[in-house]
């Protein structure tokens, strides 16, 4: 995602630098008043995200006794599995009055993928874990309406205002596998050499909205009457609530044995100050 947005963001450097043309070192007043401005942008375009959210971690549990997973990147690491400052995509308006502008920003995310591994190369014969399948599917949507006032100096505007804002975020996590083993059982009045198979499932879900207000300073350049670029640096101040459902069961392959399944829901509810130097660049055509 990060070479996408890098690449993303070279490909508007380079379209706004194409069309440029000898008025861009006219003042604002020189320029034809433009009140419409359409914005083509991408947020957080410098975060590096490391979540990995296909990993297929599974670990034996001392504590509890049995085995489970770890729907994060790191094993050992308290990520939710949302990222709010991953990189979104995109579209905004602005309509501009002499000195200051009425924002609308709309921002958006969403990945999906699933994997497999192979525990035979570490299974001794029979023995051991197989057939791990790992799936997610992560998507958010940011929405903001804002007020901002606008200083112009020859190509360039500097502007400062305060947007409302609400987002949503939902982050889900399964994974499956089985464990094989040989063991020996009393059967029929003898012992013999068994292999059972134990079924596991897994399940992970983050629900996640938040609200709240947003100081922001941005820099605009035009490149002409119809073309600009910007930039801009966000507080984020947001009341959040967050809703996790957890669900593991285990299908003993031993009738002996009674399956286990549990659910547990967490929820979490507080305050969170973001500071983001680089929220937004943006295209912007002016119309």
């Amino acid at each position: 995602m990060r070479k996408i947005a890098s690449l993303f963001v070279l490909t508007l450097i380079i379209s706004a630098s194409a069309f440029a043309g000898k008025d861009s070192t006219k003042t604002k007043k020189e320029r034809d008043f433009k009140r419409h401005e359409v914005l083509f942008g991408i947020n957080n375009p410098f975060n590096n995200s490391n979540n990995n959210y296909t990993n297929n971690y599974v670990y034996w549990d001392y504590y509890y006794g049995y085995y489970g997973y770890y729907p994060y990147g790191n094993p050992y690491g308290y990520n939710s599995g949302i990222d709010q400052n991953s990189p979104q995509f995109g579209i905004g308006y602005k309509y501009h009055m002499e000195k200051s502008s009425i924002r609308f920003l709309v921002n958006g995310n969403k990945k999906s993928d699933s994997g497999t591994v192979d525990y035979n190369q570490f299974n001794s014969g029979s023995n051991g874990i197989d057939n791990s399948i790992s799936a997610y599917d992560y998507s958010t949507a940011d929405i903001r309406l804002g007020y901002e006032r606008n200083v112009n100096v020859n190509s360039f505007q500097f502007y400062f205002g305060v947007d409302a804002f609400y987002n949503l975020s939902n982050y889900t996590y399964t994974n499956s596998y089985d464990n094989t083993y040989e063991t020996t059982d009393w059967i029929n009045n003898e012992w013999v050499d068994v292999t059972y198979t134990d079924l596991y499932d897994n399940s992970y879900e983050t629900k996640y909205s938040a609200f709240g207000g947003s100081p922001v300073i941005g820099l605009k350049y035009h490149f002409n009457e119809f073309l600009s670029i910007s930039t801009e640096t966000r507080i984020d101040v947001s009341f959040y609530t967050s809703t996790t459902i957890s669900k593991y069961s285990v299908d003993y392959g031993n009738v002996l044995n009674p399956n286990y399944s549990y659910e547990t829901t967490t929820v979490n509810k507080g305050n969170n100050i973001s500071v983001s130097p680089f929220k937004l660049i943006s295209i912007n055509a002016h119309l």
